[in-house]
């Protein structure tokens, strides 16, 4: 499973502005505000990075509605604010321009999670993010070889496009993405 294989805490690796009106910080600070009352991963390493990296205190949103998995709406002191997956926003009718979308598959492709953040249906910035392989992992792996191990197989709930990032960084030839938890038993899956 990659939460094995990973530190299972996702860390945000970028915060970033698609619109010159708001600073990254804005970004960072908005974001945070609304996902501080989240009980999702990502909003947790988002509101500890906020901490950690912006001196701007978060505030508490009001008319809150949270849609697990996909994103907030929320109310704060400068409007109303949608944060959330790409899929999301665009169901919330917010405009994506298609070079943006091009840039989500390329994210994806890295293994990468973005996370958006729109106010008046008009995109404002990005939240990067990403789990982060456990630093004892690679060193195992290479014990694992050295022992003729001979098929080691990766099976994970993440998407296809992050396991290969995790599969490949290890090794690992063969893996199998976007499984259910009762489907991940070895007996179950065989090729």
């Amino acid at each position: 499973k990659t939460g094995t294989l990973t530190l299972g805490e996702p860390k945000v690796l970028e915060v970033i502005s698609t619109n010159k009106a708001i600073t990254t910080d804005q970004i960072l600070n908005i974001s945070a505000s609304l996902d501080q009352l989240s009980v999702h991963a990502l909003g947790r390493a988002l509101v500890n990075y906020s901490k950690i990296n912006s001196e701007t205190q978060l505030t508490i949103p009001t008319n809150l509605k949270e849609s697990l998995g996909n994103g907030v709406i929320g109310q704060l002191a400068s409007g109303s604010y949608i944060f959330g997956k790409l899929d999301y926003l665009k169901a919330q009718g917010v405009i994506i321009p298609p070079a943006q979308e091009l840039e989500h598959t390329n994210y994806q492709k890295h293994g990468k999670i973005a996370v958006y953040l729109a106010k008046n249906k008009e995109l404002l910035g990005i939240v990067i993010f990403a789990d982060i392989l456990r630093p004892e992992i690679k060193q195992m792996f290479t014990e694992i070889q050295d022992h003729k191990i001979q098929k080691v197989f990766m099976l994970t709930g993440d998407k296809q496009e992050v396991a290969k990032k995790i599969s490949k960084e290890l090794g690992i030839t063969d893996y199998k993405a976007e499984m259910l938890e009762q489907c991940r038993e070895m007996d179950k899956w065989r090729q």
